[in-house]
């Protein structure tokens, strides 16, 4: 998948037909593995394809991606720039080791600074690894 948003950076009059690729993949959430999901959902928003947020909503909804992957839809949005994260309410999060809840607001906690540093990290790695893609194509 990463071959393919490559080649739409280094080749922009392909972008379409690669978009179109990694979207008729994603059409068989159901039948996909939803790590796999995940991961296209990653990389057509990395490649900010807005027109898929339907198809990428329908996955979701299904229960077909894996948000350790990319996270929930609303932080798809935010990837997509259509919503803030400070807008995102807080997240209910299941312990795994005994029944109870615990509800964490993101956006005060302490660990909110750590995430945009962790975010901006990423960006980054992308900025670097597309740097190193661009000079190999040359």
């Amino acid at each position: 998948m990463l071959t393919i948003k490559t080649i739409a950076s280094v080749y922009p009059e392909h972008y379409q037909h690669c978009v179109t690729s990694l979207s008729q993949h994603l059409e068989s959430f159901r039948e996909n593995d939803p790590e796999f999901n995940g991961h296209i959902v990653w990389v057509l928003s990395d490649m900010n394809a807005i027109d898929c947020l339907p198809l990428i909503e329908r996955a979701f909804q299904a229960g077909c991606v894996d948000e350790d992957v990319i996270g929930d839809y609303d932080e798809v949005l935010v990837k997509f720039g259509l919503e803030d994260i400070t807008d995102i309410s807080p997240k209910t999060i299941k312990a795994t080791d005994t029944q109870n809840t615990i509800s964490l607001n993101f956006t005060t906690s302490p660990g909110f600074k750590q995430l945009e540093k962790l975010n901006k990290a990423q960006q980054k790695r992308d900025a670097r690894r597309k740097r190193n893609l661009n000079q190999l194509g040359k």
